[in-house]
């Protein structure tokens, strides 16, 4: 079908609004650049309208409606078959809420909103109206094909002379394929199609149904001779199996394990944890937006953190997800600690001390075995100072400048 008409699709997204949702012009700069690099976009794909899925307004996440298609990009935490749908597949696809936060464009392509403010049932509608605009041009410019289809044979067979026969095409052009998914049904199809699209990926085969007359019930699309042959045995995959930790052996595999292993196929730049913005931080494995709060939290109260670790201690991670930590983080620009401070605030003098004064001999008493308990006593100290010795000197310090 090429490139829908874009006035018609402008239109059509002008009149929804509302929060993360940008139309043409009015979509920023910033989002646009890195909606193209990260979903990718081409450069010369224009952009109609912008769904922004970014918790801190990014733009790296997001779905973006175009001339030629629909392209949507999730974070690390969803899946999906497909990141784009021409208008062609697009018209086939069927189009629902999949949970809380998931919108699914046919089977296994979804996308995820948990991080817009934009409705997903303003958005459900948006998209299945534009899906019945271009199923609409598309039966249009279908009639007008077997129309010039018509002509052309009737001209042939003008040319062909008396007795001459044409063949025909048996007959009903092998048009007659129901597809059932999900309780949907779908169709008809020819073969050549059903094929391309299970070659697509737009439906997954072992949980479909076929139909056609003739047949008395609906059948698994596996089980009937005509549709299974469509379908190209996968090459046996070859599996890579991680030495699991020691802490962590027996554990079946999860959507953790997946990610890990889908992460060490990506070369990426490591995330300084001690000097990471607030958003940087939340593209560290496991670490989400209050997780990423709670780092930046604790790195100003004790200057930072020196290891993955201290990190999984602080987050309760467990021992694979500390693994997939360390591959991604380093520990730069850790400030120094203010636990010797501590130390000695932990013998500062009474109020009678501080200003010099002494108001009974107790007072000079507590004033002398100040001095001498923080000289003979370092176990009093703070357990984290550098060295015990340094303790006393730094109380007697204090108690001379008083």
């Amino acid at each position: 079908m090429g490139n829908y008409d874009r006035d018609n699709l402008t239109d059509i997204c002008a009149e929804y609004s509302g929060g993360d949702y940008y139309v043409e012009e009015a979509i920023p700069g910033n989002k646009l650049f890195n909606a193209r690099q990260s979903f990718p976009i081409p450069a010369e794909e224009r952009v109609i309208a912008f769904v922004d899925a970014t918790v801190f307004g990014s733009g790296k996440n997001g779905l973006a409606i175009c001339a030629s298609g629909v392209y949507w990009h999730n974070d690390w935490t969803t899946d999906t078959e497909r990141n784009f749908l021409d208008w062609m597949e697009f018209a086939e696809v069927h189009i629902r809420r999949a949970g809380v936060h998931d919108i699914e464009l046919g089977v296994g392509n979804v996308f995820n909103m948990s991080g817009s403010s934009f409705r997903k049932d303003v958005l459900v509608s948006l998209l299945k109206e534009i899906q019945d605009e271009i199923i609409e041009i598309l039966e249009e410019e279908d009639s007008y094909d077997e129309y010039e289809e018509e002509e052309y044979e009737d001209d042939e067979a003008g040319d062909c002379g008396a007795g001459c026969r044409l063949d025909d095409d048996d007959g009903d052009n092998g048009f007659e394929w129901r597809i059932a998914i999900d309780g949907q049904q779908y169709g008809p199809y020819d073969l050549a199609l059903i094929k391309s699209m299970v070659q697509a990926l737009q439906f997954a085969p072992d949980s479909a149904y076929v139909w056609k007359p003739g047949m008395s019930d609906w059948v698994p699309f596996l089980r009937h001779p005509e549709t299974a042959a469509l379908v190209v045995p996968a090459a046996p995959a070859i599996t890579v199996t991680p030495t699991p930790p020691s802490s962590n052996r027996g554990a079946s595999i999860s959507a953790d394990s997946i990610d890990e292993l889908l992460e060490d196929g990506n070369v990426t730049e490591p995330i300084d944890v001690n000097n990471a913005t607030w958003e940087r931080l939340i593209d560290l494995p496991s670490v989400g937006a209050a997780d990423a709060k709670r780092i930046v939290e604790a790195r100003q109260e004790n200057g930072g953190f020196r290891s993955a670790e201290e990190v999984g201690a602080l987050l309760g991670m467990k021992p694979h997800q500390v693994e997939r930590l360390r591959r991604r983080a380093v520990f730069g620009g850790l400030a120094s600690t203010a636990t010797p401070s501590r130390a000695s605030s932990s013998v500062i003098p009474s109020t009678a001390s501080r200003t010099g004064f002494s108001t009974s001999p107790a007072a000079e008493t507590r004033q002398g075995s100040l001095t001498t308990s923080s000289t003979a006593s370092p176990s009093s100290a703070s357990p984290s100072a550098s060295a015990p010795s340094s303790a006393p000197s730094a109380a007697s310090r204090r108690i001379i400048d008083f």
